[in-house]
């Protein structure tokens, strides 16, 4: 099984924070005026290892699955002149995982 998406989120009203003028120890919490518009792909895939295998287990279960994507725009419209990018940050450009799953049946109630 696998699925592919194309996707857009728009972050809105989100909050940040800006020196208090006269001080360097003092923020003060502000709305961002911009929003940050990230696109990307994304991929979902599962496998049934016992079947691509051919082992024929009863009530056994074995799957491998992963999940991963890649954001190809990362546009903060609220960014400060001074960062000098547009680019949105705390924000992962793209990421994997993998992982596994197996699960049998109890025996003799342990």
């Amino acid at each position: 099984m696998r699925h592919l998406a194309l996707f857009q989120n728009v972050i809105r009203d989100r909050i940040t924070t800006r020196l208090r003028t006269g001080s360097t120890t003092t923020s003060d919490t502000i709305n961002n005026p911009g929003d940050i518009t990230v696109q990307g792909l994304e991929l979902q895939s599962e496998a049934d290892m016992l079947r691509i295998l051919s082992w024929r287990v009863p009530n056994w279960r074995w799957s491998v699955f992963g999940n991963g994507y890649y954001h190809f725009k990362m546009l903060d419209a609220g960014a400060p002149a001074a960062a000098l990018s547009d680019k949105a940050t705390r924000i992962n450009q793209y990421e994997l995982s993998i992982g596994t799953r197996w699960a049998f049946p109890r025996t003799n109630g342990r």
